[in-house]
C-alpha cells in the first residue's frame, strides 16, 4: 500500500506517515523509505527490460523513417 500511494497516488512518504500515525499505526519515515528502496530494487530488472524494449522500438522506428 505504501508503494502504491507513493507512485500511484503521488503521496509523499511524510504525509503517509502522518496519516498512519493518526490512524494508530505509527510507522517511521525511515522504515517507509527503506520499503520503497526495497520495492525499487526488486523492480529494477523489470525496469531495465522495459527500457531496453522502448529504446529498441525507438531505434527501429528511426531506421524505418530513414528508409533502412
Amino acid at each position: 500500500m505504501i508503494a502504491f500511494e507513493k507512485f500511484g497516488q503521488h503521496q509523499p512518504l511524510n504525509r503517509q506517515a502522518e496519516r498512519y500515525a493518526r490512524e494508530g499505526v505509527p510507522i517511521s519515515l525511515s522504515t517507509m523509505a527503506d520499503q520503497i528502496g526495497a520495492v525499487c530494487a526488486v523492480m529494477r530488472p523489470i525496469f531495465d527490460c522495459l527500457k531496453a524494449h522502448v529504446f529498441a522500438v525507438k531505434e527501429s522506428m528511426a531506421m524505418t523513417q530513414r528508409g533502412l
